[in-house]
């Protein structure tokens, strides 16, 4: 008989980040990356949630030398062993390693590229079709870059950048699934709305909450 109770899985350190691995149609999986602060010991798990036991199984881990504070997973079913960690190194500069899994080999995992951006969080294309992602800035950039990547993924270029207005800091975006061209963000207090044809600014909703907004 199945447990009603809930599904748990333990991490020996602290994390702030997990990611449904969207491209996989067949199975429940998730990523979960960790957030030591204390040398070059951090995790990510590779974890499956069955059904059948109603538990929840790391079927994959592999040690990522920096502070895990964003996962990416590219929505695709054909690059669905693609995805992007933005990470922390302890002199506070933040930067994003795009990976690959090996389906035969899961002890493998494969760096594709770093992209040399400051950024707090990586969107693909709700489709997966687009060879675009877009870079979320943090305090230095403070704006949005259109990031064009290489057929086999091994190398990239700015397409485009779009400045959020007298924003502090970029903390999170979201596309707009039924608009490809659409991007909504989230600037200190407001929303920000950002036509990626245009690469410009569009529509803001200034103090939408009264302190800094950490998702949309």
């Amino acid at each position: 008989m199945i447990n009603p109770g809930a599904a748990v899985y333990g991490l020996e350190l602290r994390s702030r980040c997990v990611a449904a691995v969207a491209g996989e149609g067949d199975k429940h999986q998730f990523l979960v990356g960790t957030l030591s602060f204390k040398g070059n010991n951090n995790q990510l798990h590779l974890l499956e949630y069955v059904e059948t036991t109603n538990l929840v199984e790391c079927t994959a881990f592999w040690v990522h030398n920096s502070e895990i504070w964003h996962i990416s997973c590219c929505p695709s079913s054909m690059n669905r062993d693609l995805f992007f960690t933005v990470w922390k190194k302890e002199r506070g500069t933040f930067g994003s390693t795009l990976w690959s899994k090996n389906e035969d080999s899961l002890d493998e995992l494969k760096q594709l590229l770093m992209l040399d951006i400051h950024a707090t969080q990586i969107l693909w294309d709700p489709a997966g079709l687009s060879d675009q992602v877009l870079v979320l800035g943090g305090a230095q950039t403070k704006g949005l870059s259109v990031v064009s990547l290489s057929a086999n993924c091994t190398s990239h270029s700015i397409s485009g950048m779009i400045a959020i207005g007298e924003a502090q800091q970029i903390t999170a975006g979201s596309w707009d699934p039924n608009h490809s061209a659409t991007v909504v963000v989230a600037a200190d207090e407001s929303i920000v709305m950002c036509d990626l044809r245009a690469k410009q600014m569009v529509g803001t909703i200034a103090g939408a909450h009264a302190g800094c907004v950490r998702d949309v």
